[in-house]
């Protein structure tokens, strides 16, 4: 997905974590400074109760990228949840969905990797981003589904849309994460 343009304002490599944060206030999304030392959430189409994480720790060799969906599982349907789960990634090209089982909560995560010299490509990142954003917009219904015990009908299913590799339409970082153009 190569669809963000490329800007004289953003860098072509970040060199670590403030220039990141610097970088991504400067695409005017809202950004939420984590107590946790290298971890960053960004507000997309889902709200603040259910951000977008990266993590980037120096020492490490790749940034993570979790997004929260604003769904949770009941106790009682973590079978089918993991039937779904296993489904939903079975149809992914990047990243994975992962739930943690104590809570019902679902995240969609994924990674890129840090360059030798410890750089991230940045526009790289955006993609990633804009990815996994319209990717866990794109997988909520079936996951919605799953916590109702609601079944869905063949063509409404999100593993058909994810198979049918549609694309995000819009060219700028903000607008995906605040909601998507038809």
């Amino acid at each position: 997905m190569s669809s963000e343009p490329v800007s004289e304002d953003r860098p072509v490599q970040v060199l670590d974590f403030a220039q990141l944060l610097g970088a991504l206030r400067n695409e005017r999304v809202e950004v939420q400074v984590l107590p946790q030392e290298y971890h960053l959430g960004l507000v997309t189409i889902f709200g603040p109760a259910a951000p977008l994480y990266i993590r980037w720790v120096p020492q490490e060799p790749m940034v993570m990228v979790s997004q929260v969906l604003p769904v949770s599982i009941p106790v009682s349907r973590l079978d089918a949840l993991g039937r779904s789960l296993i489904r939903l990634n079975f149809s992914l090209g990047i990243g994975g969905f992962v739930a943690d089982l104590d809570s019902g909560q679902v995240y969609l995560r994924t990674h890129l990797f840090v360059s030798q010299g410890g750089t991230v490509d940045y526009l790289m990142l955006l993609n990633v981003i804009v990815t996994c954003v319209s990717m866990a917009h794109r997988s909520l219904p079936t996951l919605r589904s799953v916590a109702s015990a609601q079944p869905m009908d063949a063509d409404s299913s999100p593993i058909a849309t994810t198979l049918a590799a549609e694309s995000v339409k819009t060219s700028l970082l903000l607008s995906v994460l605040q909601g998507f153009v038809d």
